[in-house]
């Protein structure tokens, strides 16, 4: 059992979008709000604008400089970006620039790659074939992230997506014993969190939920609102990833809220410390 109270607060870069973006003046928010763990999640767009492929050091050296560690990088999805893609010649093409995106993470250290396992529509026909596509693909990846002290990580996603169960997630994680998990508290609509979690459990998957994405929504589709402005029941969430050993942070991957333009830092700090109550 592990104990939620152990869990520091961390946030999403993704925050930052509706703010100045990855500079000093966004870091600078982390570190006036307290926050010292971040995700860097950026389209494929804005990682060239911010010359990430490439230069990953700069938003290190920026996040240092605002006392924040980097504790993980979401790899950038689309249709293209895709590692259930199986067409013959898009498919390789999206995996090199995937494989850059998590080598430019790990030369600066960070050492939790998040990755989702398709895009989406799939159907029935094709579905089998995507997730052996995925599965050798992820394989891959989860090599690479293990040859550098590092882990890649699954997401479980939403509606017609690879991953949108605890059946589908449960085999990749058997597939794959170096991947771990990062569970979406606001992507699962086949099935509650409160039985995708149980589900881990029955399996024995302790200790296989290595970080997390923390936001509410409606059963409905994801929604990415603050933790309370849904229906997620937190206490039996956060009962069972105790229950699962996970010992890593609060990520929260939240967007605006209903009534407003944007949610500033320190109502997500404030509704981390009521949860953790």
């Amino acid at each position: 059992m592990s104990n939620r109270k152990s869990w520091p607060i961390a946030m999403s870069s993704c925050i930052l979008s509706h703010y100045e973006g990855h500079t000093d003046e966004g870091f600078a928010r982390y570190k006036k709000a307290g926050v010292k763990y971040a995700e860097i999640s950026l389209q494929d767009d804005k990682l060239s604008e911010y010359d990430f492929y490439e230069h990953p050091e700069k938003i290190a050296e920026i996040a240092k400089a605002n006392d924040v560690q980097l504790w993980s990088f979401h790899v950038p999805f689309s249709w293209f970006l895709n590692v259930a893609n199986i067409d013959p010649v898009e498919g390789p093409k999206g995996m090199a620039v995937m494989e850059k995106g998590i080598r430019a993470a790990l030369k600066i250290g960070i050492k939790t790659i998040v990755i989702h396992p398709s895009s989406e529509p799939n159907d029935d026909d094709t579905r089998q074939q995507k997730i052996d596509k995925s599965i050798e693909n992820m394989r891959y990846f989860a090599k690479i992230c293990s040859e550098a002290g590092a882990k890649l990580c699954v997401e479980d996603l939403p509606r017609t997506c690879l991953g949108n169960s605890s059946f589908d997630i449960i085999t990749y994680l058997n597939e794959i014993p170096e991947m771990d998990l990062c569970f979406d508290t606001n992507h699962l609509t086949m099935q509650t969190n409160e039985d995708f979690l149980d589900d881990l459990i029955e399996h024995k998957m302790h200790g296989r939920i290595r970080t997390l994405h923390v936001s509410d929504y409606d059963f409905i589709d994801e929604r990415h609102r603050l933790p309370g402005d849904g229906i997620n029941d937190w206490e039996t969430i956060m009962s069972k990833l105790e229950e699962l050993d996970y010992n890593g942070v609060f990520m929260y991957e939240v967007s605006r809220p209903r009534e407003r333009e944007l949610l500033t830092f320190e109502e997500i700090v404030e509704n981390y410390n009521g949860l953790m109550k």
